[in-house]
């Protein structure tokens, strides 16, 4: 199916673009079938082809078994971002933060499915090579980056750009 923009795509590219520029973490929520997914793989397709920015963009999706597996999960983060991690959970992580990427972003979709510890290591992996995070899913992410109380707080301040989707308004 081709990719049309639609005022969807655009907030979700200018989010992006945002988060990148300033290498922060941003969160991109919606309902589903707005076209959230459709947009972030347009995104990062057209950055890969060098139509937007010289760094790479990554997207990976996460699943029930990634989202619930830290070894899982930084084998996904690490194929999608093009580098080699293996051994332990904590071998692989060292592994990966000896990386600079700044400039690049790792856009993670149905987010929602991250359990609270995986969050966290995400976050501890921007701290070390600067890459962007994107957080998108649906509503969950935002009871997760929008409390001020309690284990969520620190994401609340560490995923500062957000931007909600649920509607095609154009």
């Amino acid at each position: 199916m081709p990719f049309v923009e639609t005022s969807v795509s655009r907030d979700i590219f200018r989010t992006i673009d945002l988060a990148r520029e300033l290498q922060k973490n941003a969160a991109i929520v919606g309902r589903p079938g707005v076209g959230k997914s459709f947009a972030l793989t347009a995104y990062t397709e057209s950055v890969n082809a060098g139509l937007i920015f010289d760094r790479p963009a990554s997207m990976m999706t996460v699943t029930a078994v990634t989202g619930n597996a830290l070894r899982d999960l930084f084998h996904d983060v690490a194929h999608s971002i093009g580098i080699s991690a293996d051994g332990s959970i904590a071998n692989m992580q060292r592994q990966m933060m000896r990386y600079d990427l700044s400039g690049r972003v790792l856009i993670i979709d149905e987010a929602q499915n991250l359990k609270l510890q995986a969050f966290r290591e995400l976050l501890h992996f921007h701290d070390f090579t600067s890459i962007s995070l994107i957080f998108s899913g649906n509503d969950e992410i935002l009871k997760r980056v929008n409390t001020d109380k309690g284990a969520f707080a620190q994401i609340n301040r560490r995923v500062s750009i957000r931007a909600e989707v649920n509607s095609i308004l154009d």
